[in-house]
């Protein structure tokens, strides 16, 4: 791309910033995200029911057959890093697109595979890494097009992760026990190509948040400039606002300076800007992919309490249908159902969210959530205990109050703590340990279910990790409380 061209690109962006709608076509966009998600929280939370046939099939433990869940989790937390360069790089839409009909061809190709490991790879490994990229176009995008409304459409688009576990959840199991484990995924696999779909209606959107506040200030004087004269002389071919070339490219030299730490002065906007050092170029290199923000200790408490919620919740409830199965000697269909009540609760919690959080502030939003989490590390113990099918539907229920809406919340806490801007990296970063960690959690509490003969011991795993998680919520509240302490820079007073 030529200079000439970059710079009309880049004006042209600069001219079409807008505000968040709070609206219109974003919840077209909350829909849509909703089918992707559904089948991102399906993949995580129900192929455990593929856990049996695959265990008797290829006659091996417990252990051996949770790789398919723990390569999902590692391949989409490792894919996460690139997420924000790529949609730097093509855009929501395409990328939404490629990714998503590549992890329904990689799990149709899956169902022909022989050996356990070439499932896994196929059916785990692959989709994971085209996941980490549907999921955070559907997040950020999403967060892009809401403000005021934000934690309602956030949790709306989290529903999908719920509905998605409620309703594929038995109907994986009815696929299994109809069509065979391989004709099973050879169906779902067509589900994924729907993927496809929600990402051809990822519109993009400018926002003022996109661009550096310095770059702003500057770029707008001409034009307040152009306003007054305006309102001088009546001028109506200035009062259309509308740059010449030379302005837009000049704006576009001066955004580079700033992206390369240069010290922008009057002389730098009248003239333009150095040609940037190699220094300048990797240090502007770095804050384009927000690596600053590994500066900060918020950072650090959000992600790990981020990592101990899912620990406990997500890498924990993978073998909620082996529970039911072996240990509570509930049918197929009735463990499988146990993932459904899970998601009734969640929707519940979901509702509650959306409806309460957009009202409290963000210190009282940590609390309520740490709270939930100690709330959940006890219900597990009870959980673990219930042998009775009514009575784990009612746990189930309760569990899934207590974690539904956590990851909804945990979502806007990158808006409230970093800002729209860096969101796609605080997620993409933030995965990478989530889900490495989650991988290694589902395979070592495999390894202890193996080891002790007892599923209830991934509840106590859970449970631990939950109350932990509580612990996480408030040293996170009093860091977030001690940034909006710290003065404001001057630019932006």
């Amino acid at each position: 791309m030529t200079g000439e061209s970059k710079n009309l690109r880049r004006m042209s962006k600069f001219q079409q910033m807008r505000a968040a709608p709070d609206g219109g076509w974003g919840w077209v966009l909350v829909v849509g995200g909703m089918v992707a998600l559904s089948n991102w929280s399906a993949a995580m939370r129900c192929f455990s029911v593929f856990y049996v046939p695959l265990k008797r099939h290829y006659s091996t433990d417990y252990a051996s057959v949770a790789w398919i869940n723990g390569f999902y989790q590692i391949g989409y937390g490792v894919a996460c890093v690139f997420g924000p360069i790529l949609i730097r790089q093509f855009g929501f839409r395409p990328l939404c697109m490629a990714t998503g009909t590549l992890a329904g061809l990689s799990i149709f190709i899956g169902s022909w595979a022989t050996e356990l490991l070439h499932v896994q790879i196929l059916t785990g490994l692959i989709p994971g890494i085209c996941m980490a990229s549907v999921a955070m176009c559907s997040f950020t995008i999403v967060t892009r097009y809401f403000k005021r409304r934000l934690n309602l459409a956030t949790q709306l688009l989290c529903a999908g992760l719920s509905l998605g576990s409620l309703i594929y959840c038995p109907v994986y199991q009815w696929l299994i026990e109809t069509y065979g484990w391989r004709g099973a995924l050879q169906i779902i696999a067509g589900f994924f190509l729907n993927i496809a779909v929600v990402g051809a209606v990822m519109r993009p959107i400018v926002l003022r948040e996109d661009f550096d506040p310095k770059f702003l200030i500057e770029c707008e004087k001409p034009l307040k400039l152009a306003e007054g004269k305006n309102d001088a002389n009546n001028n109506d071919e200035i009062k259309s606002g509308q740059m010449t070339y030379r302005e837009c490219e000049k704006n576009a030299e001066i955004e580079e300076a700033f992206e390369s730490d240069e010290n922008v002065t009057s002389e730098t906007i009248s003239n333009g800007p150095k040609k940037p050092t190699h220094m300048q170029r990797l240090a502007a290199f770095c804050r384009r992919i927000h690596l600053d923000i590994f500066l900060q200790p918020l950072f650090y408490t959000y992600m790990f309490g981020w990592v101990t919620f899912s620990m406990a919740y997500l890498s924990t409830l993978t073998y909620l249908v082996p529970f039911g199965t072996d240990t509570a000697n509930l049918t197929a269909m009735q463990s499988s159902s146990l993932v459904s009540a899970l998601m009734v609760g969640e929707v519940i919690s979901r509702i509650l969210y959306g409806l309460t959080f957009d009202r409290i502030s963000t210190p009282r939003k940590i609390i309520l959530s740490g709270t939930a989490c100690l709330v959940m590390g006890a219900v597990f113990i009870l959980v673990s205990l219930l042998r009775s099918y009514y009575a784990l539907v009612i746990g189930c229920v309760v569990l899934g109050m207590c974690g539904g809406g956590m990851d909804g919340a945990y979502s806007v806490y990158i808006v409230d703590f970093f800002g729209v801007k860096t969101y796609a990296a605080v997620y993409g970063y933030g995965n990478i340990v989530i889900h490495s960690l989650g991988m290694a959690t589902t395979v070592l509490t495999g390894k202890c279910v193996d080891a002790t003969g007892k599923l209830e011991s991934a509840f106590f795993i859970g449970s631990s990790a939950a109350v932990l998680s509580f612990f996480l919520c408030l040293l996170m509240r009093h860091f977030y409380l001690k940034k909006l302490d710290k003065k404001t820079p001057d630019y932006l007073e």
